[in-house]
């Protein structure tokens, strides 16, 4: 019954909620009580792990002190009854004392330090007092070597539960009065339970569980991460010494953020949420032209500071997005399109860019007023056999000076139009026009005048200048037009 008794509290000490507290070297020395049983074995009998509680009842208490995270340095006294079954043979009284070292399993490296049972081994010397209680026994004192196993179980702060179980392995047989009969030993077993307790707690007047001569903060409730100050936006940077109390920082800052990672701190960032570069205030220069994203008006094309960042990719000092031929030098009059020949008209509106013209003339030179002459007299005296597309041959020498004239300068465009009267059908008026016209250029081409320099094209009836009534008005409709330009 006893036994169930003592299972059934051992059983609620470990479901029992535990949490990291233990000793520790702010709370080196901590009290324990036991009570449990002692068991004997020698020359009149074995009781190991008889467990007789009322029997061999024993208590006790004991000093623990921390040495490192593996090791405690313990020393145990126990008052107990050593004995058989018979008292009348063999009785006495045991005082016994340990002083051991144990090994704690609990020590982060085998097992967690804030594991909810901390195993322990345990080994030492120990000392034993026999006090005669029966008249087969004489008082005497032995050596013993305590070779212990338990563990701990953390209750509160500052209470543990505490189990251990010691072979004490003597060095004499003569504790129960007879000698040679259990091979000159006669040895002890103890199993106790009992509570561990911090009697020498440190004082903490704030209650943050950071004792006050380790308290940079004593006043104000703080983790011990920082010493037991206050931190506000848990950075383990204490408030006191962290300049963004408020806000998660890094320590490189002084607890104030880098939000972009850019290695400015966020106070310092005019971009905090932009990684940047330092000689910007931490903002970004994305496109590499020494000018600030912010005040970057292209902040992805490099550009100008006059310009306040955007570009002006010919050079022309007329910014690209106001530049209507911005990859080509040019002049400001023409919204950056250029005027190769000066004429004052800009290259993609003169038909003749690298040569002075006329704005009539689409920028190109005008015929001279000796060439219009020429031109004039060649129409007059251009003549087509009646109803004919064959030149007739008195106009010949008029075509070869046609001719000259085109070869003389190789700029000349020649664009000639054939006209009728409106006598006959106009399909048949269309097409002796064409031919007319046709035959000229074919005249010029065979002289060796590119075919790409003359347009010939006829209008038959349509485009009269004259009456058609008479025929003076016929025959001034009956025409070849002779066009030059540039």
């Amino acid at each position: 019954m006893r036994l169930k008794s003592l299972t059934l509290l051992l059983a609620g000490l470990f479901i029992i909620n535990t949490n990291v507290f233990a000793q520790t070297e702010q709370d080196k020395t901590w009290l324990s009580f036991n009570i449990g049983t002692q068991e004997y074995k020698g020359d009149f009998e074995n009781e190991f792990f008889s467990f007789k509680f009322a029997k061999d009842f024993t208590f006790g208490l004991g000093v623990h002190h921390y040495l490192s995270e593996s090791f405690d340095l313990s020393y145990n006294i126990n008052l107990a009854t050593l004995d058989n079954d018979d008292p009348t043979i063999f009785w006495a009284t045991a005082l016994n004392n340990n002083l051991t070292a144990k090994y704690k399993l609990a020590n982060g490296t085998i097992l967690a330090e804030d594991s909810k049972i901390r195993p322990f081994v345990a080994a030492g010397l120990g000392f034993s007092a026999f006090i005669d209680s029966s008249p087969n026994v004489d008082n005497n004192a032995s050596f013993h070597i305590p070779l212990g196993l338990g563990f701990e179980v953390p209750i509160t702060d500052d209470i543990n539960f505490i189990y251990q179980s010691s072979f004490n392995r003597t060095f004499d047989d003569e504790i129960d009065g007879l000698t040679g009969g259990d091979k000159d030993h006669d040895d002890m077993f103890f199993h106790t339970i009992g509570l561990k307790m911090n009697l020498f707690k440190k004082k903490d007047m704030d209650g943050d569980g950071v004792t006050d001569n380790r308290d940079n903060c004593p006043t104000e409730m703080g983790p011990a991460e920082t010493m037991g100050c206050p931190d506000a936006d848990m950075d383990l940077i204490a408030d006191n010494v962290d300049m963004c109390p408020n806000t998660a920082g890094l320590a490189e800052f002084n607890g104030c953020a880098d939000s972009d990672s850019d290695g400015i701190s966020d106070i310092e960032d005019e971009c905090p949420n932009t990684a940047g570069l330092s000689q910007f205030d931490g903002c970004a220069d994305s496109d590499a032209d020494g000018i600030a994203d912010p005040a970057d008006d292209c902040p992805n094309t490099a550009g100008l500071a006059r310009f306040n960042g955007c570009p002006d990719s010919d050079g022309d000092q007329i910014i690209d997005s106001m530049d209507d031929c911005p990859t080509v030098t040019g002049l400001e009059a023409f919204k950056g399109c250029p005027d190769t020949d000066g004429d004052g008209i800009e290259d993609k509106e003169d038909a003749c860019p690298t040569e002075i013209g006329e704005a009539g003339n689409k920028g190109c030179p005008g015929v001279s007023e000796a060439v219009k002459e020429e031109l004039a007299e060649i129409f007059e005296n251009l003549q087509f056999g009646n109803n004919s597309a064959v030149i007739a041959e008195s106009s010949m020498d008029d075509l070869e000076t046609l001719y000259n004239i085109m070869m003389r300068d190789e700029n000349l465009m020649l664009s000639i139009e054939g006209h009728t009267d409106s006598r006959g059908a106009a399909d048949y008026n269309l097409a002796l026009s064409q031919n007319r016209a046709d035959a000229v250029k074919a005249f010029l081409v065979d002289k060796g005048i590119n075919t790409d320099r003359i347009t010939a094209t006829g209008f038959g009836e349509t485009q009269p200048i004259d009456t058609n009534e008479t025929a003076e008005g016929r025959n001034n409709n009956r025409r070849v037009e002779l066009n030059l330009d540039y």
